[in-house]
This record gives C-alpha cells, structure tokens and sequence, in this order.
C-alpha cells in the first residue's frame, strides 16, 4: 500500500498557515491525503467523501472553502482536488509499475 506524503514543512506553508484558521479544513486536509493515496484518486476528493467527514453543512462548506480559498484544494466540477498532488505523491501507473517491479524482484530471488 502507498504513503500519502505531507512534507516536513507542511506547518509553515503559507498555504497551510491561511487555511489554519479553519482547524477542521487542516484536518480534512490529511484525512482526503490518506484517502486519495488509498483509493488511487490521484488527488481528486469525491463530494461523499467530505460529507462523510463533515457531516454538518455548515462546518463543510467553511472547511471547503478554506482549502479552496487557501490554495489547497481546486473545485473539479462535483468533487475537489489536491493542488499539486502528483507533485508530492506516486501516480497510479507509477504504484502499479514500483508493484510489479517488487514482485519480479522476489520471484527472481526465490
């Protein structure tokens, strides 16, 4: 299974400092990290998803808008996406071919 990565200096990114002030969106933040890199998404973040996190539509759309307004995430039509996501994080086709390289290497050692 793949790692989200969120880099060391993830703390004082400007991006990350503006959107600080709406705690909840920092926190939806690694949560849509972690399910992207699960899910194979490359970044993009499902409208349910969200709404699973953050039940309360208020709480939602200031959160939403913090990241968007922060820099973070981009609208993409019903659904968000990690600004920069594949900058940070392995593709699915770059998974796939680190998978499969793991499996020849182990079958050649057996």
């Amino acid at each position: 299974m793949p790692w989200a990565r969120i880099d060391d200096d993830f703390y004082i990114h400007p991006k990350v400092r503006r959107v600080w002030r709406c705690r909840p969106a920092i926190g939806l933040h690694a949560l849509a990290l972690s399910f992207c890199m699960r899910h194979g998404t490359e970044g993009e973040v499902p409208e349910w998803f969200v709404e699973d996190q953050l039940p309360d539509p208020g709480e939602r759309d200031q959160a939403t808008a913090a990241l968007v307004d922060g820099g973070l995430w981009r609208l993409k039509g019903d659904s968000w996406e990690i600004h920069d996501f594949l900058v940070y994080n392995p593709s699915n086709a770059d998974v796939r071919a680190r998978r499969a390289a793991d499996r020849e290497r182990k079958r050649q050692r057996r």
